[in-house]
This record gives C-alpha cells, sequence and structure tokens, in this order.
C-alpha cells in the first residue's frame, strides 16, 4: 500500500527514466519533493560524462571530456546548485579549454514550461593563479520548483587529466553515468571510492582513423604509421549508478568528498605504434622526487643569500641548543612573513622576491624557515601535505598535495612548523594542516610518510566555585586552554575586543552575565590561554515546589549525543586528542539539603579511545564534582562508530542528570 502512495505522490519515479537533456516535463516542474528524500533541497535527476581521446590532424590526440547535469530545485536553500565553477589546467605548454555548450532554466508559469537560456552576462573566465583559470556560471531565473540543465566541455592535450566522476553527492542522485573511450595506446588504472555499489560494464571496440597528411604518428605523438589510415581497438567502460542516496554529513567529519562514491584515473603508460613505452605509473617515493628536482621547489630551498644580513643577527655569536635555535628562527621568519593566503608546494614569485616584500604564499615562507634552519645546521625539511579542504588522492601522484609545511628532524623526533600563522606555536599546526599523513623530502630527493596527527592532548580546564540560590547560579570560573584548544581561541578571538568578546558569549547565552573578566596570554601563542571571571546565571536552577534542580557541569554539559545516525561508512576525526577536565564546587543555599545527585561514573569505549569519569562529594553544605572526560585518537575509524555513539550517549544523560536540593 505504501508503494502504491508514493507512487501517485511522486510520479517522477515513472517519468525520471529518459535521460537527455531537452526533455523537461511539466510533471518534473510540479514536483515538491524528492521522492525518497522528501528532506532534499535539491536532486540531480542524471549527471552525464563522457572522455574520450580523439584524433586529430591538426592536434592529434586530443582528451575531451563532455559533461552534463539535469538538476531540480526544490528550496530555497539549494539555489546555490545553479552556481558551477570549472577549473582548466593553462600552465603548461599546452593549454586546456574550457566551453559551455548548452545552458537553460526551465520554470512553469501559468501552466506552461518557460525556458531561459545562458547568456554572456552570466558567464565568465577568471584567472586562479599562474597555472589554472576557471569557467564560472550561474544560470538564470532560478528560483524554487525550477530545473536547471547545463553541458560543458574541457579539452586537454594532458592524458593525465581524464576526469574524476562523482556518482554520489550531498544531494540525492536519481541516475549517474560515466563511459570512458581509452585508444589501445593509453592505459589507466581506475580507483573507486565510497561504500555505494556502481554498476561497471567494459567492452573493447575496433574502428579507424584516417590521417590527411604525411606526418607520422611519432612526430606528432611519438608512434609511426604506415598507412593513410589506421585501425585502432579502444576500451568503451560505461559505470552506472542509480537512486543515490546524499551522502549526510555529520558532526567530527573530514572533507565528506572523501567519502562520496566516486572513481579516480591515473594514467600509467603511453606506447604508440613501434614507439617505446612512456611509464606514467608512480610510487609516493617517486612522486616525492620529481616534486623535489622542480625550480620551483628543490632550486627554490637551495637559496639562503637573500636573508644573510638579518640571520647574521640572530644567529652569529651566540651559544644556541636545536630547541632555542628553532624558536629564534621560526619566530623571525612567520612575523617577518604576510600570508597571502595562497596554497601550493611550489614558490609563485620565488623566495627573494618574497621575501624582500615581506608577503609571500605558503611555500615561499616556509622555505625561507626550512633554508634558515638549515643554514643554522638543522636537519629541516619541507613536507607535503593535503590540506582538509582538498580529497585526498587515491593514488601517487604529483597534483595530490596542495600544501608543504616545515620538519625538524632531533633524533627520532620530527618538530612541525607552519610559518604561515602568527598566532601558531612550534610544533604546532593550523587546523588546515591537520590530515594525518605528509611526506617528508630530503635535499636528496629522497622521501619518508610522516603521520601528522598531534600526540598530545589539547587541554580545556574548568575550575567553577559557585553558590545556588532559588533564582540563580552564581560563581567564579578559572578555564585554561592548550594546544590546539588555545590556537583555536586565538584564531577566532584575538582581534576582536574585549567588550565584542564577552557581548558575543551573553548573546549566545541568555541569562548570562560576566564581570571582572580577566584574560592572560591572548596573544602569546606559547602559554596557555587562561580566564578568569565572575559569572551570574538565571536560566539554569529549576525550581518545583520546594525543591530545585540543576545540571552537575551547567552550561558544560552537552546538549545532545552528535552522533544520531543508525550507521557510519566514515571514520569519526576529531582532529586532534582531547582532553576535558571539570572541578565544580557548589555551596548549598541555607535551609536545603541534598536529595540526590548523580551517581559516580567511570566508562571508556573499545580499545579506550575515549574515556569519561565522574565523581561526586556531598561534604555538608557543599557538593563537588570531578569530572574528566578524553578523546585518545585524534581518528577513531568507523568500526567503533557504535561503541562511540553508546559511548556519547552515556556521557549526555550523565551530564544531564540532576543534582536535587530541598527544603528542610
Amino acid at each position: 500500500m505504501k508503494k502504491i502512495i508514493l507512487a501517485l505522490i511522486f510520479p517522477v519515479l515513472v517519468f525520471a527514466q529518459d535521460y537527455e537533456l531537452g526533455k523537461v516535463t511539466i510533471q518534473e516542474l510540479n514536483q515538491k519533493k524528492h521522492a525518497t528524500d522528501t528532506s532534499a533541497v535539491a536532486a540531480i535527476l542524471f549527471s552525464k560524462g563522457k572522455s574520450f581521446i580523439e584524433y586529430t590532424n591538426t592536434d592529434g590526440f586530443v582528451l575531451i571530456s563532455e559533461i552534463e547535469y539535469k538538476i531540480k530545485i526544490y528550496k530555497k536553500e539549494g539555489l546555490n546548485w545553479a552556481n558551477k565553477e570549472i577549473a582548466y589546467y593553462v600552465g603548461g605548454t599546452s593549454k586546456e579549454s574550457a566551453s559551455i555548450n548548452k545552458a537553460t532554466t526551465y520554470n512553469l508559469v501559468n501552466g506552461k514550461i518557460e525556458k531561459t537560456k545562458l547568456n554572456g552576462e552570466g558567464e565568465f573566465k577568471e584567472n586562479v593563479n599562474k597555472n589554472w583559470n576557471s569557467l564560472k556560471f550561474t544560470m538564470p531565473n532560478v528560483k524554487e520548483g525550477s530545473i536547471i540543465e547545463y553541458k560543458y566541455t574541457i579539452k586537454s592535450k594532458y592524458f593525465s587529466n581524464l576526469q574524476d566522476w562523482r556518482f554520489q553527492q550531498i544531494i540525492p542522485v536519481d541516475y549517474s553515468e560515466y563511459k570512458t573511450i581509452i585508444p589501445e595506446y593509453f592505459s589507466y588504472n581506475f580507483y573507486t571510492r565510497g561504500s555505494f555499489k556502481l554498476d561497471i560494464n567494459k567492452e573493447s571496440k575496433s574502428r579507424s582513423i584516417e590521417l590527411l597528411d604525411t606526418r607520422t604518428l611519432a612526430q606528432r605523438n611519438g608512434g609511426a604509421r604506415d598507412s593513410d589510415q589506421m585501425s585502432i581497438v579502444e576500451t568503451v567502460t560505461l559505470i552506472k549508478a542509480k537512486d543515490v542516496p546524499a551522502l549526510i554529513e555529520e558532526d567530527f567529519s573530514n572533507n565528506i568528498e572523501n567519502y562520496l562514491s566516486s572513481i579516480q584515473y591515473q594514467l600509467t603508460s603511453i606506447q604508440y605504434p613501434n614507439d617505446q613505452i612512456k611509464v606514467f605509473s608512480h610510487s609516493w617515493e617517486d612522486v616525492a622526487s620529481s616534486i623535489n628536482e622542480s625550480y620551483n621547489f628543490g632550486e627554490e630551498l637551495k637559496k639562503d643569500n637573500y636573508f644573510e644580513n638579518e640571520y647574521s643577527n640572530l644567529i652569529n655569536g651566540k651559544t644556541l641548543n636545536s630547541n632555542e635555535k628553532i624558536d629564534i628562527i621560526y619566530n623571525f621568519v612567520k612575523n617577518h612573513y604576510k600570508w597571502n593566503e595562497d596554497y601550493g608546494i611550489y614558490t609563485d614569485v620565488g623566495v627573494n622576491k618574497a621575501y624582500k616584500e615581506k608577503v609571500g604564499n605558503v611555500a615561499e615562507i616556509n622555505f625561507t624557515l626550512i633554508a634558515m634552519l638549515r643554514k643554522a645546521g638543522l636537519y629541516a625539511h619541507p613536507i607535503l601535505l593535503t590540506t582538509r579542504s582538498k580529497s585526498i588522492n587515491l593514488y601517487p601522484s604529483t597534483t595530490a598535495f596542495n600544501y608543504v609545511i616545515c620538519g625538524v628532524e632531533i633524533g627520532d623526533k620530527i618538530i612541525f612548523l607552519d610559518a604561515t600563522d602568527k598566532l601558531l606555536k612550534s610544533d604546532l599546526l593550523p587546523t588546515r594542516a591537520l590530515n594525518y599523513i605528509g611526506r617528508l623530502v630530503r635535499p636528496n630527493g629522497t622521501s619518508i610518510e610522516v603521520n601528522l596527527s598531534p600526540k598530545s592532548h589539547s587541554k580545556k580546564s574548568v575550575i567553577i566555585f559557585a553558590s545556588i540560590d532559588n533564582q540563580s547560579v552564581k560563581g567564579n570560573i578559572k578555564e585554561t586552554l592548550t594546544g590546539n584548544r588555545a590556537y583555536n581561541f586565538r584564531s577566532k578571538n584575538s582581534s576582536l575586543s574585549e567588550e565584542s568578546y564577552l557581548e558575543n558569549i551573553e548573546k549566545n547565552m541568555p541569562g548570562f552575565e560576566i564581570s571582572e573578566y580577566k584574560i592572560e596570554n591572548k596573544k602569546n601563542e606559547n602559554e596557555p590561554v587562561k580566564e578568569d571571571y565572575y559569572f551570574t546565571s538565571s536560566n539554569e536552577i529549576e525550581v518545583i515546589n520546594d525543591k530545585l534542580f540543576f545540571k552537575p557541569l551547567l552550561f558544560f554539559a552537552i546538549d545532545e549525543n552528535p552522533f544520531k545516525q543508525e550507521k557510519r561508512d566514515y571514520p569519526i576525526d576529531f582532529k586532534y586528542p582531547i582532553h576535558d577536565s571539570y572541578t565544580i564546587t557548589y555551596n548549598i543555599p541555607q535551609g536545603y539539603v541534598v536529595e540526590s545527585i548523580p551517581e559516580k561514573i567511570n566508562i571508556a569505549t573499545e580499545d579506550n579511545l575515549a574515556s569519561f569519569s565522574f565523581l561526586t562529594a556531598n561534604m555538608g553544605n557543599k557538593v563537588q564534582i570531578v569530572s574528566s572526560f578524553y578523546i585518545n585518537s585524534a581518528l577513531i575509524p568507523s568500526e567503533y562508530y557504535d561503541s562511540l555513539k553508546e559511548f556519547y550517549n552515556q556521557v549526555f544523560l550523565k551530564m544531564n542528570e540532576k543534582i536535587v536540593l530541598k527544603k528542610q
């Protein structure tokens, strides 16, 4: 019966089998909600990609990708799907091109379908950097209920740039397919990610290509020919997915693109007829070595004369140990530069110019740091990594990395440094760089994989002395933050005035007032952040008859279990280990006694990945709470999800139990 009802309400299940642009129906435009995901703000009715390597007599072999999308907008929150940005490479001897073939918005107006085509005002090209351009367009006349369609083409001579394809998105996908047509001269591996099962079909076909001049394939593309016509065998791979659910982003997730069901292609070799094979498949060691050989990487790291004067003032004539050298040089570099917020593993303007102008990208800043440390006799090296904003590559590639930091080897320890942020202390990385694995590159081009995860806990320590009455709770709070917790505080609040900061707190916590506020080390990154203030809160005490009810941790208690899904297919990412400790002492108001108090608890997940302790003591006219919360691993595999979910549920229940005071 339920299936019949759904079919009546959502007729899209019947008509959504035609995956061609231009075939929009009144039924589709009338659809108010997605058939299987009624909360969806938009849905991809279909997406189709076709990548093929075509031979032309003017350009030789060319990689062409044709991309089509048909998207239904259900809610205003889905309007951003009307914006598209297409990146294409322009940094080499040959430049890629991108063009829009079709872009139309469909609306239902007075019972009829109205078409609005994209004109030149809605699209523009933008120079991102010296290597990349982007083609941007915004679909016209888009509103709730609209259907948008577009098709674009990318042409490239870089055969390693075969398009990745996402079958899954953060909105439902009714149908998606990706077809590749690869001539026998080109060999690729492909890698899938995500948990959704894909339908993969592969077949071989023969066809002829015509050569209209006397130049050989070797002259054009590295091979030879015997006649003006050549028969080639192509591998046709068609990958399909249907009714793909939206991937829901939960709390404590890394870049969700790492978990979308998708496919990546790796060019492994090219061999034209009668020509030697060119192998492109690399190990991560090969990739690092290749990067190190680049002029704007390895050669830039060798330069050290541009900072000679400043370096002499910092180091010469002083007796310093390794840690002292690191601190002096690190503090100098991060205060010398202003980071332009450009990522990348290569220099842009070069270290000489960047140093002189005191502005640089991440490579220019950290290359200066590395060069200075090396000049001081330390084993300093670049560490390549992928930031959290970029999906992790499934195979070794020079394009896998988009950020570079400094690593200093001292004995069996590596000290991580990033001089782009003045609020960072040594051996601490910004959140954007906490993506677990990096590759350290030594001067000779050899490399090793390094674990970037913080080893020590970032701590929050809270000590409260408070008094209870029948209207409010008031008292003194001393809060201390260390590690990444302190860095995050400084990043968010260091530019705010004290008045603005306190106003924001009181605005977000109705009934909460702060007085006699003091803070230490707000901008001193080498010390913990310490806050000390008095507070009054009128929202923490519940009065029922002659009894007072309040949560033992007050406003520090978690207000829900962040893990709500039945199952989880991707890891739980806390970014860094956590330790929260609370010591709270309450003065019981005169005339009241403790009727009930939460019992103690001491729990942990499997393998002690997280733990929680809660102790209480009733001491006559005082009640004391001592509690500790630990997350002992920055990244917890999905197989521990059930254990972690239950752990958080018990923590939530315990933190939200009430202390009950009754009148004598």
